[in-house]
């Protein structure tokens, strides 16, 4: 994703990669962390269409700021098939989230750990 920003024409510069998460809510945990830490205030998410709501909500979640954009292709997939396999993954994915911040599984980690 680094890669496709920068060929975009975003400066590589500005961007900061997270890479210890293994979910979205474990990459806002991180995130919200790397924020504190450097004093950020706005990210922006870059996402699927049908991510987005859900990585929106659990950034905020964590106090963060947020603006979107979704990733406006759906590369070699069809269109049955990418909004079947989104929406296939983000229905249940909001359910557990939404279990996880009930059980409080959501608190801010600490910067750099």
């Amino acid at each position: 994703m680094r890669l496709l920003a920068v060929e975009a024409g975003f400066p590589a510069d500005r961007i900061v990669l997270e890479d210890r998460s293994t979910s979205t809510l474990e990459h806002a945990r991180f995130v919200s962390a790397m924020a504190a830490a450097a004093g950020w205030r706005t990210l922006c998410l870059v996402t699927d269409r049908y991510h987005l709501p859900r990585a929106k909500f659990l950034f905020r979640r964590f106090g963060l700021e947020v603006i979107g954009d979704p990733v406006r292709t759906r590369g070699n997939t069809s269109f049955l098939r990418w909004l079947l396999n989104g929406y296939g993954r983000e229905i249940p994915a909001w359910g557990k989230n939404l279990v996880l911040i009930a059980m409080r599984r959501h608190r801010r980690a600490a910067p750099g750990g």
